[in-house]
Formats: structure tokens, C-alpha cells, sequence
């Protein structure tokens, strides 16, 4: 019976192809159902109101507005407070086509997302400033914008927005002055507040990458903190240093307090409005003398998600940028990419080169396959003759065939391996395509204007499924008639999956089954 089961080894060759689809079906699947149905993060047993909860969502106007530009950053700034109430990205477009920069920051009531900083339990105070916007605006020279108040007790509050040309990076300082005769203390607080946003949707095979807060304790560098987490109850953690954020889809804004200073972290659903959510963080208790003077200083990022730069400005934030459970594989692609790219300016031929590199460094082991492949095919006549004779007998139709590969040294399982080989990379280029900025609108040529979106006109995929079948002619047929059915029918499903793909994930499968089927075709002559 252990010959009869070996014998089948022929078909299941092909059995393995269609596992390999299922796989691939069943972990798109499951991971958009995990990335909507999220783990609850751990969360405090009894609900604790934070010290710095807003008593209102701002409400900003243009006569309370300045601006501070860069060349890269274009920050509006409520003097209610001091608030960031919009920023835009100057060097990426909302769309394609459009010249209109993205908005990270807004106070739009469909789309609110404001970085507030300030003093806990106090309201926000009214600043004053000598800059006006127009004298506000030198994109290409690092500036400063001081914002100034004073308490009712003679406190002078002071904060300094700091913007640097090509950077995105927002240096804020607080000083406090306590001009009053008593001592003063207090507490300073950063603060994300935003709606939740609306959940897009997406092609079949389409993951939904990863859209919410995130925070830093020493414990876990990087954990996800997703809107619904927060429905029920508060986060509360202490914390020393790290960093908070809310992530988007290849952006993320963060506040990052000093390095070595112990902070309360709480994040929680809005009082106001259940749709709005905030995480923040709130500084011990600091005390200042009269006539004596106390700085801190913080970081405030906008930008787009570049693991070196986020890696640079605190431990761990460069892990908001998620390439899933293959990120050891999607880091070395991401670093091969970006090398290839710097030489050759073009991210579609940096993945065909891509491709054939991994091509490369696994032909001797896509040769062992095609070989096997090869001589599977050579033997289908004597595989023929020996059903003729055996019939029904699989008992016996085990043995002879067990005998004929023992004989020829064939191993009929050896033709899946490419493929199976190709799952891993698959997977983790996703990851890289849909994570990694620099491939945000980036062109190929012709059609392909945005390799990090689907083929417009379905070209790609089309050819690609061509390919496939073009890939099974070439190799050996499977006797099974309900096998062979169903392996007919794989080039058409995956076709229908990639329709909806990034074209640059499906430029790298196309490419790599053009260079199979070359080297198939190299090996079929050279060993049948």
C-alpha cells in the first residue's frame, strides 16, 4: 500500500500547485479579516479620565491662523493654543494627476486631525507673535516661529516651532518664565486627536494596510493601537521616552517627547464625540521658582514613512513600518530595490532586475526542478503503457511506477518547487509595494503611471495568465482528467486575483514567469 501511495506522487505534483493557491487565497483572505478584526490591546480594568482630555474640539479661524512653511511642510498654526491645526505635505500630490498637496492635519469636520502640545489642566491659553504668513514664508531656510502668552499670575508661556529645509521633523520648545512671586508648577502634554477614518474599500487579494495609533514602551517598541480598541475603555501606560502616533496609509504623524523622561501615556475615545479618539502623552509634575526660567524641548513628525529617517528620530519608530511576518525577507528586498533603483532611476525596471536577481541566486534549484520536470515528461508514454496494462490494479500500477522512477532516478514531486519557492517573495514584495512610499505614484512606462496601484487597463494581468498557461503546456501532463481540469483553470484564477493587484507585484510574477519559462524551455531541450 506504501508503493501505491508513493506511486500517486506523479499527480501530486500538481496537487501541490493547487495547495500552493489555496494558501495564497486563504492568506489574503485572512489577513484582511485580521487587519478589520484587529487583537484587543491590553487595556486598564478600570477606566481612568486623563489629566490633559480636551474640553473642546478646536474650532479654528483665519484671523487666529499663521503659517509656517518649508519646502517640504506647510503648517498652519491656531495662536488658541498653539495647536497645528493643518499641515500639507508639498512634495506629494492627494492624486496622480492632481497638483493639490496631501493634507495630513485638518479641522474639517469629515476629516479631523490636529497635534495639540500645551499645558495639562489649563485652557488653551491666546498666543501673541511678531511673524505675520507673510513674512512667515521662507521655504528654503531653516526658521522659527516664538509664540508667546502670559497667565493671569505672570507666568510668560513661550513655544517655538523650529522648521529645517528638506525635513519633516518639527522641533517645539516650551519655556516657561515664572515672573510671579510663587512658585509655579504644571505639567506638559502632546496630544493626537483625530476622527476615525472612513474604511476605504478594496479589490479581492487587496490587504488593507494597517490605519490607527501606535505607541512605544520599552517592553515592545512598536504596538498597534487601533480606533475600536478604544470603545470600551482608556489605555494608560508609563513610559520613559518613546513616542506616539497615528499611522496612515504610507504616513504616519508622531510626537516624540524627551529621551529620558518618564511620561504618562493614555489614550481613549473623545468625551465629545464617540467618532473622535486621542493619544497623549502628559510629563511629570515640574516646578519652577520665581524669577526662574524652565525649557523642554519635543519633536513633532509629518511626513512619509522613511525607516531610516523615523529610525533616527527615536527607537522604534522605524517599525511602523510593517512588512508582516516575512519582514526579514521584505527588508532585503526593500534594500535590493532601493540599490537597483539608485542606478537605474526607474522602479519598474528596479523590480525586473529584482527579478531576475532572485532568479539568479535560485537557478540551480529551478534547474533540479525543470530537470525533473523534463524527464516526467519523457516518461508519460511509459506511464501510458503501464496503465494500459495495470487497469484498475493501483497495487500494482504502484509498483511499476515506483519501479520506472527508481530506474529513470526521477523524483515527481521535484517540478513544484519553483513555485513554491516564489510564495515567500511574493508575499514580502507585497509588503514592500504596499508599504514603502518611494513606490507611491511611481511610473513604469507607458500606461503604468503608479506601480503601487492596479493595471488600469488589466494588461498586465492578462499577459501574465498567458504566461501561466504558456508555463503548464511545457511541463508534463497530468494523467488525472479532474486534475487536469483544475490546473487548466489556475491561469484564469490567477488572473482574476491579480486584476486587482499592485502592477508592480504583478510585473515582478510576470517577469519572473517569462524567465521560467526560458529556463524551462533551456532545460526541456537539454534533458529530454
Amino acid at each position: 500500500m506504501k508503493d501505491v501511495i508513493m506511486a500517486q506522487k506523479q499527480n501530486n505534483t500538481q496537487t501541490l500547485l493547487l495547495y500552493a493557491v489555496i494558501f495564497m487565497l486563504s492568506f489574503f483572505l485572512w489577513k484582511n479579516w485580521s487587519t478589520q478584526h484587529p487583537p484587543a490591546a491590553a487595556k486598564t480594568q478600570t477606566p481612568i479620565q486623563a489629566a490633559n482630555q480636551p474640553t473642546h474640539l478646536i474650532h479654528t479661524s483665519p484671523h487666529r491662523q499663521i503659517h509656517l512653511r518649508s519646502d517640504v511642510l506647510d503648517l498652519t498654526i491656531d495662536r488658541q493654543g498653539g495647536a497645528i491645526v493643518k499641515a500639507e505635505l508639498l512634495k506629494y500630490n492627494t492624486t496622480l494627476k492632481g497638483h493639490q498637496p496631501i493634507q495630513i492635519l485638518s479641522t474639517q469636520p469629515n476629516r479631523y486631525f490636529v497635534a495639540e502640545s500645551g499645558l495639562a489642566d489649563q485652557k488653551p491659553l491666546i498666543f501673541s507673535t511678531a511673524l505675520t504668513p507673510s513674512n512667515a514664508q521662507q521655504p528654503h531656510a531653516t526658521q522659527q516661529l516664538t509664540l508667546t502668552a502670559r497667565t493671569a499670575q505672570g507666568v510668560q508661556i513661550t513655544k517655538t516651532y523650529t522648521l529645517y529645509p528638506h525635513r519633516y521633523d518639527v522641533l517645539l520648545q516650551h519655556m516657561i518664565h515664572n515672573h510671579s512671586n510663587q512658585p509655579w508648577q504644571g505639567q506638559f502634554f502632546l496630544r493626537l486627536t483625530q476622527k476615525k477614518p472612513e474604511t476605504e474599500s478594496l479589490g479581492f487579494g487587496q490587504l488593507r494596510t494597517y490605519q490607527g495609533l501606535a505607541y512605544y514602551t520599552e517592553k515592545k517598541p512598536y504596538s498597534k493601537l487601533p480606533f475600536d480598541d478604544l470603545n470600551d475603555s482608556h489605555l494608560v501606560r508609563t513610559v520613559t521616552g518613546g513616542w506616539i502616533a497615528s499611522q496612515q496609509h504610507y504616513f504616519i504623524t508622531a510626537w516624540i517627547p524627551p529621551k529620558h523622561q518618564t511620561q504618562q501615556l493614555n489614550a481613549e475615545r473623545s468625551i465629545h464625540d464617540p467618532n473622535y479618539y486621542q493619544i497623549s502623552t502628559t510629563s511629570t509634575l515640574k516646578t519652577v521658582q520665581p524669577d526662574q526660567s524652565y525649557q523642554l524641548s519635543h519633536q513633532l513628525y509629518i511626513g512619509p514613512e522613511h525607516a531610516h529617517t523615523l529610525g533616527q528620530l527615536a527607537p522604534g519608530l522605524e517599525l511602523t513600518i510593517d512588512y508582516g511576518w516575512l519582514w526579514f525577507i521584505s527588508d532585503g528586498l526593500y534594500w535590493l530595490l532601493s540599490h537597483i533603483h539608485a542606478f537605474v532611476g526607474n522602479w519598474g525596471i528596479s523590480i525586473i532586475l529584482l527579478t531576475l536577481f532572485i532568479k539568479l541566486l535560485f537557478y540551480r534549484l529551478s534547474e533540479s526542478s525543470f530537470k525533473s520536470m523534463a524527464k516526467m515528461k519523457k516518461l508519460q508514454p511509459k506511464i501510458e503503457a503501464l496503465k494500459s496494462k495495470h487497469g484498475d490494479d493501483r497495487e500494482a500500477m504502484g509498483h511499476a511506477m515506483m519501479a520506472l522512477y527508481k530506474k529513470e532516478q526521477v523524483n515527481p514531486v521535484g517540478g513544484c518547487l519553483p513555485m513554491l519557492i516564489q510564495i515567500p517573495f511574493f508575499i514580502a514584495l507585497y509588503w514592500v509595494l504596499m508599504e514603502s512610499v518611494e513606490l507611491r505614484h511611481a511610473p513604469f512606462f507607458g500606461w503604468i503611471q503608479d506601480l503601487s496601484t492596479k493595471d488600469p487597463y488589466y494588461i498586465l494581468p492578462i499577459i501574465m495568465g498567458i504566461t501561466m498557461f504558456i508555463q503548464q503546456r511545457l511541463g508534463p501532463q497530468n494523467a488525472d482528467p479532474v486534475q487536469a481540469r483544475m490546473m487548466l483553470a489556475l491561469p484564469v484564477i490567477f488572473t482574476a486575483m491579480f486584476l486587482s493587484f499592485p502592477a508592480g507585484l504583478v510585473l515582478y510574477w510576470l517577469t519572473n514567469n517569462l524567465l521560467s519559462i526560458a529556463q524551462q524551455w533551456y532545460c526541456t531541450r537539454k534533458y529530454q
